[in-house]
């Protein structure tokens, strides 16, 4: 290190040396082992010792038995090149105390370019340091979760590929989770959409009086909020969710596909901490693959179920919705279609002969209606889209396993058709609606058997890859006879009822073609003889 301080006199560099804020020591390469010949303040309070035992020694008395032997080897190998260098070193106070020094050595040059002294600036850099280190600690803490988190995962969705039925889909859940040594117990249980009820369907692991297992009893503030927020949830306390003495830790994980739900999964574990972040995380992913899983299962019973429950109502209690609505327009509805969106709403298609401003009225003064959309009109009728806020009715419907097929409204009454699910509690159902809708009729209650079919019902599946958007438009764009031969809507004047631009429209449309296209012409599809 070489340089002119021209105009600054020797005492006022000495008195910047003494008063700065870093350590300062200069040592003296001409004498044997290069020692001390000067220090600051600053070193002598960052290391604890007096200047007096300091001068005439090697810097290396403040490294101990943690000092990393690679660091002091670059210094050496700095200072024997006459080269400058920086490096973190653990060095030890003169109470024996450990810190983290950031030292940097430079050589100073006289006049001539001879080596006359080597300058060390020393920094405290404690908390930095134990900061990074506790940092790398929970990085490399976290891989190693995640590496044994998706090595779970992998296999659950691996196996859950050739479970064929619910039963074994659970099962295989339940045993590989409990394969590991994290995890103490865990139980898949399917909820009552009549009574609330929890009833375990397949566990593993050590578990306790499962057969009490409700919402209504212990554990049901977990299991409540998991199932209402829709979100996986954990717990110190176990009580009546199977846990026994040695269990620190719960998690409940809903198991749904889009608004149909299946149930909770729960797992135990004698760590507290064994559903922190990321495992939190990879316990909510395993949930929705679970959850994939059993929907495949349950489609491939109904798609193979050779009957089907049809339930018919009269509802004339004004709290359902549609009929709230064609009973504030004083007009009369017929259900047209419907598409259930990600959040929760559904948007819903109608024909009506009403007068848009009282439809819109109506709208207006019902809360849980969000908008309206004239679609088309034709003849004397108007096609109208509603939008029902969440939680919708459809969606509603779809909990409790029972799809809306047919639905005709009049100002006081609605009469609505059911198909239920082939694995529902179909009286279960029934009573669940009629304790909803005061006054409601029962009018059939009828098993309809069906041929055999394979090739078409495939068309079923195309909801699980359309997206909302996607359903949308196609929906949107049929209904008002953009595919009808003598076409008399532009796909601008659709994407501006629906709110966006004509090439997202047409981008839309599209996509959902390309997978209707693609759903049939596959040739994975089987093909009847």
């Amino acid at each position: 290190m070489s340089g002119s301080m021209d105009g600054v006199d020797a005492e006022a560099k000495d008195r910047a040396m003494d008063a700065a804020p870093v350590g300062i020591v200069l040592s003296d390469p001409s004498i044997q082992d290069n020692p001390l010949v000067y220090v600051n303040e600053t070193f002598s309070e960052i290391t604890g010792y007096h200047p007096e035992e300091i001068l005439g020694r090697n810097c290396r008395f403040l490294q101990g038995e943690e000092t990393d032997p690679v660091m002091v080897d670059q210094i050496r190998s700095a200072i024997d090149a006459e080269e400058p260098v920086t490096v973190e070193l653990l060095n030890y106070r003169t109470d024996g105390e450990a810190f983290w020094n950031e030292v940097t050595i430079a050589p100073v040059t006289g006049p001539d370019d001879e080596l006359i002294h080597f300058v060390g600036f020393q920094m405290d850099v404690t908390d930095r340091k134990e900061a990074e280190l506790a940092l790398e600690a929970r990085t490399e803490q976290l891989e190693h979760v995640v590496d044994r988190l998706n090595g779970l995962l992998f296999d659950i969705t691996e196996e859950l590929m050739h479970a064929r039925s619910r039963e074994e889909t659970e099962r295989v859940i339940c045993d590989r989770i409990t394969d590991t040594d994290r995890y103490a117990f865990a139980w898949v249980g399917e909820v009552s959409p009549v009574d609330g009820t929890v009833t375990p369907t397949n566990w593993s692991g050590v578990v306790d009086g499962l057969e009490s297992v409700t919402i209504e009893g212990p554990g049901a503030a977990i299991l409540a909020e998991a199932l209402e927020q829709d979100t996986l949830v954990t717990s110190d306390n176990p009580t009546g969710l199977g846990g026994t003495a040695a269990i620190s830790a719960v998690a409940v994980c809903p198991l749904g596909y889009r608004r149909q739900r299946y149930g909770v999964l729960v797992i135990g574990a004698t760590s507290p901490d064994a559903f922190d972040d990321p495992e939190g995380a990879v316990i909510e992913a395993m949930g929705r693959t679970i959850s994939t899983a059993i929907h495949a299962a349950q489609t491939r019973r109904s798609l193979t179920s050779s009957s089907q429950v049809v339930a018919t109502f009269t509802v004339r209690d004004t709290t359902f919705i549609p009929l709230r609505f064609a009973h504030e327009a004083s007009s009369s509805l017929n259900f047209e279609g419907a598409v259930e969106r990600r959040d929760g709403s559904s948007a819903l298609f109608f024909t009506t002969e009403g007068a848009f401003d009282r439809l819109n009225a109506a709208v207006d003064a019902i809360e849980a209606l969000d908008d309206l959309v004239e679609v088309r009109t034709f003849d004397e009728q108007r096609l109208i889209e509603v939008i029902e806020s969440s939680p919708s009715t459809l969606g509603w419907f779809a909990q409790l396993g029972a799809n809306l097929t047919s639905l005709e409204c009049t100002p006081d009454h609605a009469r609505l058709q059911l198909h239920l699910a082939p694995d529902v509690d179909g009286r279960g159902v029934v009573e669940e609606i009629k304790a909803r809708y005061t006054p409601i009729e029962l009018v059939s209650y009828t098993t309809e058997n069906r041929p055999p079919t394979r090739q078409a019902d495939f068309i079923s599946e195309l909801e699980e890859v359309l997206t909302d958007r996607q359903q949308l438009v196609l929906k949107r764009a049929y209904l008002s006879g953009f595919y009808d031969q003598h076409r008399q809507i532009t796909g601008e004047e659709i994407a501006t009822s629906i709110g966006i631009s004509r090439s997202t429209f047409h981008q839309h449309r599209r996509a959902a073609e390309r997978k209707l296209i693609e759903a049939f012409l596959r040739p994975t599809i089987p093909v009847d003889d």
